[in-house]
């Protein structure tokens, strides 16, 4: 399925996903509260009250973000922090989970890689102090792919000890949002971590799902070709492919042929940013300039394009074949429609990184200007990727209130039903 059509889609299967959530949470994450750090416009809120839990307060130093995160939800009760380095962990309320997007410019490779050199990479030290102040039995991080291997994977293994040392049993898995129902291809790292020896089952591995996003597509056969022997059927590439063999041999092998609309041009211009080939009756590509030997992506209406630095030489990975590239804060991500590249809108923006069209709304409400949404949807974590980790810790809960309750009523029984657990954790 096209860039273009699933945007259009996601807006309402957002909004269908949000309202079919169960509003009656489970009691045992029902008694779980949490703590928002770097908060942004509160992906991490909407993700974890979608699990169940409740919110005590959250923290950001980004005026805007606090304004629309205010007007949006609308809740008054929670505590609020602008600067996490004073808070003060003796007059904080107790709570069950910290969720934190701490700041992941000094460990992105867009940017500098300064790591503990930069102020903003020492934020980390900043959620360590709070979690061995206050012990909250869970934690949650989020944090860009380029963490794992900064310093070589000295910066990853210094804070997986630090949280270790707190006393923290500590899972991690690199979760991409393109299998979590948005058509975004952005990798990020998920730290979950559990207090003590108390987490039932694992969190990790999580494996997501794409076919929400590429529901309609399927293997299509062209129709005159229907019928024919398997090696002389002739399919469009629009849909999945067969199974390829590694010995078909023959023209069209065992697999068939592939209906291909291919420009009769592939001269390139260097001089051109992207050059638009059609012929009459032909599918249009556009060559987009990048790094790799071959000099060029090849973009067809519907596909993501980055535009930062469109003279590069060096680039790779421009184009996102039916979906968009990851998000940035200046949303240099654009999409081929109706034979011309256009930037994406704040809504879409929004909508490929699992917020409601409403918040959009709101943010138009309150007079926030456009490069303010999309720094803000750049920043954001993906709803779906924190929803889908939230509601593994939700299960852990319950299965671990039912264990409670069977070693209250049947100890034996309860440490055959832990034994379970262990087993199939393992």
């Amino acid at each position: 399925m096209v860039l273009n059509k699933q945007l259009t889609n996601l807006g309402a299967r957002n909004k269908q996903h949000s309202e079919s959530c169960s509003t009656q949470a489970s009691p045992a994450s029902a008694r779980l509260r949490f703590l928002d750090l770097f908060s942004g416009i509160g992906g991490f809120k909407i993700a974890l009250e979608r699990a169940g839990f409740k919110s005590i307060g959250f923290c950001d130093n980004d005026e805007y973000a606090n304004k629309l995160y205010r007007a949006y939800f609308k809740n008054d009760k929670e505590l609020f922090y602008d600067d996490i380095r004073k808070i003060n962990t003796s007059e904080l309320p107790d709570f069950d989970i910290l969720c934190a997007g701490f700041p992941c410019q000094s460990f992105s490779i867009a940017g500098k890689r300064r790591g503990f050199e930069d102020t903003r990479g020492t934020m980390f030290f900043e959620v360590a102090r709070i979690l061995k102040d206050k012990r909250p039995k869970y934690f949650i991080l989020e944090n860009v792919k380029g963490l794992l291997n900064h310093d070589g994977g000295k910066t990853f293994q210094t804070i997986l000890k630090v949280l270790s040392d707190i006393g923290y049993s500590v899972q991690w898995q690199l979760l991409n949002s393109k299998f979590f129902g948005v058509p975004q291809n952005r990798e990020r790292v998920y730290i979950v971590g559990c207090y003590g020896k108390e987490c039932t089952g694992k969190i990790f591995p999580l494996s997501g799902s794409n076919s929400e996003n590429y529901s309609e597509v399927r293997i299509k056969q062209i129709p005159p070709t229907i019928g024919n022997s398997q090696g002389n059927r002739v399919y469009f590439t629009d849909g999945l492919s067969t199974c390829l063999t590694s010995n078909g041999g023959g023209q069209g092998g065992k697999t068939g042929l592939y209906f291909i609309n291919k420009p009769r041009f592939d001269k390139y211009k260097q001089s051109d940013i992207v050059e638009t080939l059609k012929v009459a009756g032909d599918t249009p590509l556009m060559k987009v300039r990048n790094g790799t030997k071959k000099g060029f992506d090849e973009a067809c209406i519907g596909d993501g394009i980055n535009l930062a630095y469109p003279q590069s030489k060096t680039r790779r990975g421009r184009v996102g074949k039916g979906c968009s590239q990851t998000l940035d804060t200046n949303c240099n991500m654009g999409t081929i429609d109706d034979y011309r590249i256009r930037r994406l809108t704040p809504l879409e923006c929004f909508r490929l990184q699992g917020f409601p069209d409403e918040m959009v709304k709101v943010a138009r409400d309150i007079g926030l200007a456009d490069c303010r949404l999309y720094k803000m949807a750049g920043n954001a974590i993906t709803v779906n990727v924190a929803e889908a980790v939230a509601r593994k810790i939700a299960d852990c809960e319950q299965r671990a209130e039912g264990l409670e309750k069977s070693k209250t009523a049947d100890p034996f029984n309860a440490s055959n039903q832990a034994a379970e657990v262990e087993n199939g954790s393992t």
